[in-house]
């Protein structure tokens, strides 16, 4: 099953990342990407890939950072997933002020802001509920 092995291999990736092993992390997070994709999980490949964006950005990679989070962004964006696209734009702020970029890292950090009162409403309704 290609979604049991993504999932298996982004488990790896974190376990890696976690040991202290960025280029396995990196290795096994893009394995699970090209799984993902092949098996057609929108979902599954976008969290693989922002683990290989992040990845990326501890490595110092910024340009493929960026453009790897941008590739969230645009997934999470096609699947209305509001959490995804949320640490997408997270990510992307902390890779512009990585780069020094500090308006568009503001910029990118208010899309978080924006969104947090909609995601706060929901919660107090569905706990009162």
């Amino acid at each position: 099953d290609p979604l049991r092995v993504a999932r298996a291999q982004l488990s790896l990736s974190n376990a890696h990342s976690v040991a202290g092993d960025p280029v396995k992390a990196l290795s096994y997070a893009t394995k699970a990407a090209n799984t993902a994709r092949t098996a057609s999980d929108t979902k599954l490949e976008s969290m693989a890939l922002f683990a290989v964006g992040n990845i990326y950005a501890g490595l110092g990679a910024i340009a493929y950072a960026e453009r790897t989070l941008n590739r969230v962004l645009n997934l999470t964006k096609e699947i209305d997933d509001r959490h995804g696209q949320n640490m997408a734009n997270a990510a992307l702020a902390n890779v512009y002020l990585m780069r020094g970029e500090v308006d568009k890292a503001e910029a990118q950090y208010q899309q978080v802001i924006d969104f947090a009162p909609k995601r706060i409403v929901r919660m107090r309704s569905f706990l009162h509920d």
